[in-house]
């Protein structure tokens, strides 16, 4: 039954995420419940989401550090730069949408890459060692970035939202070295689809927790909460073309992945880190990335497989 169940969720992973979008605005007296989870969420996401990693796998990749390198270039600095120059064309520096736009920018690839690469038909290997490479770095990167750019939106010392991210990615990590190390490989092999159902809930959990509250601002600024969430859609599908553009002459198959990548970022992660040190309206921007997060997959998917190399997995 429980194995059943958890295929069941990994079969309609797309869909059961969209899903708890909506059950988070309709039922708000859950999302109220869950909001205080939302941190937790953020780290058992990429905890379970890692320890399904077979690292044996990793190693050709690894063997072009190059290429890596120069991936992990564009999506913590390049991007953000990219970003921040549009940005200060078309918005006031001391917008709120400015200060939100930039945090998404710089946050690093989603932990579920290598799920959401399998959805769309992109190369699952190579995205999970981006987003574990992107992971890693951005306490590093994204602080620093937001402290030479001079953006006002994070009321964080770059010290102390380094010690934050790190914390977070640190303890994600090394609890999923410790449950991989207790499951064995062989296990982890087994229970994959409750380990990938158990992803989804908190995924999911994460959602309907952000919505507290966003239900009231939709009605009460309903044009506010359009133009955020159509930004943000934007913004993702902005970059997973230009990431695709990068490499797409090289290599279709890792175009594809860069362009996952690019577009699709942790963003539980860097909400999470700074939920309790941005404005209202920052905040509410980086809730609104949570809807191109939960829907583009469905939407890219017919996309990705039409222009794939080979067949889909």
């Amino acid at each position: 039954m429980i194995v059943a169940t958890a295929a069941w969720f990994e079969r309609h992973s797309t869909r059961v995420l969209v899903a708890s979008i909506f059950v988070g605005l309709g039922w708000q007296d859950l999302a109220e419940v869950l909001r205080p989870a939302v941190l937790p969420f953020s780290i058992l996401t990429m905890t379970f989401s890692s320890v399904r990693m077979d690292w044996s796998l990793l190693g050709g990749h690894l063997r072009r550090p190059l290429s890596l390198a120069a991936i992990l270039l564009w999506l913590l600095v390049g991007a953000p730069l990219l970003v921040y120059g549009v940005c200060t064309v078309l918005l006031e520096p001391s917008s709120p949408l400015f200060g939100g736009l930039m945090l998404n920018a710089v946050s690093p690839p989603i932990m579920a890459a290598p799920a959401y690469a399998l959805i769309v038909g992109a190369e699952p290997v190579q995205a999970l060692l981006i987003s574990l490479g992107g992971s890693a770095l951005t306490p590093f990167t994204g602080p620093g970035i937001i402290e030479a750019l001079g953006l006002g939106a994070v009321h964080l010392s770059p010290g102390d939202l380094l010690l934050r991210l790190a914390a977070m990615v640190g303890s994600a990590l090394g609890l999923a070295w410790l449950i991989s190390r207790a499951m064995g490989r062989a296990r982890v092999v087994r229970h994959g689809n409750v380990l990938g159902a158990i992803t989804v809930l908190l995924i999911a959990g994460f959602g309907i927790g952000l919505m507290d509250g966003m239900r009231g601002r939709i009605l009460a600024e309903p044009e506010l909460v359009l133009g955020y969430t159509l930004a943000a859609f934007g913004l993702n599908g902005a970059l997973q073309i230009i990431g695709a553009l990068l490499l797409w002459r090289r290599s279709r198959a890792q175009g594809l992945v860069v362009a996952l990548v690019s577009g699709n970022r942790n963003m539980s992660l860097m909400t999470a880190a700074v939920i309790d040190a941005i404005g209202p309206n920052v905040l509410l921007y980086l809730i609104c990335t949570q809807f191109p997060l939960f829907c583009m997959p469905l939407l890219m998917r017919p996309i990705f497989r039409r222009f794939a190399p080979g067949p889909p997995p």
